[in-house]
């Protein structure tokens, strides 16, 4: 059978990965070791940013909106975010009972235009988040700065870039606190989770205050999560065939799998798995990824080098998520390469993604260069199940129909 290169399709999990899900699944591992791998976890990620605290919750999008409502804000501050995100930021401010501000962004880096930072601070701003977009580094020092400066809360939205450095500090441990996603395309994953970190005592104490708030998530909703694993592993070697995509369709229909981002999320609604915490079920999971994140990460420097050098394109080799190239059709080349097996991605579609998201409901105002970004950037793969030899493939077909650089 022949096998997409995919850049979304359950990109980190392995066999053992895998394995473990359907041990969860039939009741093979004891309650007592489900407790203890949330511990060890919690401790093992502790250690990883040195013994800061970390609180987990259901989504990266959950602990965002937690630790927003942990600053202990007014009503309607406003929150300063970055166009060319997901949606689920301007969720999470919006569910914290915040405003969400829009900055633009960089051509280059695809993080925030400093000049639009500063001009969008007012006196009700209380918050910036900044978001190492595919984990490309933020000008952290010029951002930490201007927090300093206006007397602002500092978070860094670390969904794409868990392991990755800014000059010799680790992302995460920069901002007054750093959220992390452990969705099913992150860096790492156990399909729905995510992670709050401080160095903060009091804002440690109003996170311990947040979780006591949550209750544990049904049965059928980590029944889905679990399920991810098995039906995409059934599903990829029939892709390119038809069956594949039939049985997506068929587990999709019968919601047998969760969605990535829930239609009311588009419109500022809050969801089900806001008020969930972190199954135990998924702690094994869990703790099995984050013991492989250097190996990972060294797989994406890797790949990420090999792609820059033979792209020619002007970044540093790191660890990123994804690797984006600026291209003049966006949906030709998006098209024609899944016409030869190959799913290169689509982040950001737009200044807000989906597209579908009510721009109005988030207050957002005109972003010109993420609005850019959004109709001319691809993204190629860098997780552990993108082989050398399908780099190549990407890189030859992007030679081959001579994309047209934006």
């Amino acid at each position: 059978m022949f096998k997409p290169i995919s850049i979304s399709f359950a990109p980190n999990f392995e066999k053992d990965d895998t394995v473990l899900a359907i041990k969860l699944l039939l009741g093979m591992v004891s309650y007592s070791k489900l407790n203890s791998s949330m511990t060890i976890f919690q401790k093992e990620f502790s250690d990883y940013f040195g013994g800061r605290h970390v609180s987990l919750f259901s989504s990266g999008r959950a602990g965002l909106c937690y630790a927003l409502k942990s600053l202990n804000l007014e009503h309607e501050d406003e929150v300063i975010i970055q166009a060319f995100t997901c949606v689920a930021v301007p969720d999470a401010v919006l569910w914290a009972g915040l405003k969400p501000i829009f900055a633009d962004i960089d051509k280059q880096s695809y993080n925030f235009d400093l000049k639009d930072l500063k001009k969008k601070i007012s006196k009700k701003t209380r918050v910036i988040i900044v978001q190492h977009t595919f984990g490309i580094p933020a000008q952290m020092d010029e951002i930490k700065a201007i927090a300093k400066k206006f007397d602002l809360y500092l978070i860094e939205d670390c969904a794409h870039s868990l392991g990755g450095m800014y000059k010799k500090e680790k992302f995460g441990t920069i901002g007054d606190l750093a959220v992390f996603s452990f969705g099913r395309d992150k860096m790492i994953s156990c399909v729905y989770g995510g992670a709050v970190i401080t160095n903060s005592n009091k804002i440690k104490n109003s996170l311990l205050q947040q979780e006591k708030t949550l209750v544990m998530p049904p049965i059928s909703f980590i029944r889905q999560q679990l399920y991810y694993l098995i039906i995409y592993v059934i599903s990829l070697p029939f892709y390119n065939i038809f069956l594949g995509k039939l049985f997506l369709w068929f587990a999709g229909k019968f919601e047998l799998l969760s969605r990535a981002v829930y239609k009311k999320e588009l419109y500022g609604e809050r969801p089900s798995f806001l008020a969930y915490h972190l199954s135990p079920y998924f702690a094994p999971l869990l703790l099995q990824q984050f013991r492989k994140l250097s190996r990972f990460n060294k797989h994406r420097k890797n790949l990420s080098r090999f792609y820059i050098e033979n792209l020619k394109l002007d970044l540093e080799p790191l660890p990123y998520i994804r690797i984006p190239v600026k291209v003049g059709d966006k949906n030709k080349v998006l098209l024609l390469a899944k016409k030869k097996g190959i799913h290169l991605g689509n982040w950001y579609r737009g200044p807000i993604d989906p597209p579908e998201s009510n721009n109005a409901v988030f207050d957002y105002k005109k972003c010109i260069t993420a609005e850019h970004l959004g109709e001319h950037t691809i993204n190629l793969p860098t997780h552990i199940n993108t082989a050398l030899s399908d780099a190549l493939k990407i890189v030859n077909f992007l030679k081959e129909i001579k994309y047209e650089k934006s």
